[in-house]
């Protein structure tokens, strides 16, 4: 069961024809955000924990905790998920060390890497 969430406005998972109960992505993943100092000083980047076949149920869990750490409280929407297959970590000095962890993740121990998509 999901613990109730107190940011993440419920999105519209259901009006793609997904159901809160279905697998949001298959086999082991990471969910990671970067924060955006535009939305200030405080937070930091998330790097959500390993999980095996998500839900979507646990997506919006996750969504919920990566608000609260990232701080972005203006972007509450969940307008998808996606996989982080370009990793960058040569255009984007600052965030180096999460781009090679991610990369990391992904190719040393067959984790996908996944971001959130957000709206306001």
């Amino acid at each position: 069961m999901s613990r109730q969430r107190k940011y993440v406005i419920d999105s519209c998972i259901e009006c793609d024809g997904h159901k809160k109960r279905d697998v949001a992505v298959e086999g082991r993943v990471v969910f990671v955000q970067f924060k955006d100092i535009y939305w200030g000083e405080h937070g930091s980047t998330y790097i959500g924990p390993l999980l095996e076949n998500p839900t979507w149920s646990h997506v919006l869990d996750e969504t919920d905790k990566m608000i609260e750490v990232v701080q972005d409280k203006h972007h509450v929407f969940l307008e998808g998920i996606g996989e982080i297959e370009d990793r960058p970590i040569t255009k984007v000095p600052q965030l180096k060390d999460e781009w090679l962890l991610a990369y990391f993740l992904s190719v040393e121990s067959n984790v996908k890497v996944y971001t959130f998509y957000m709206g306001s």
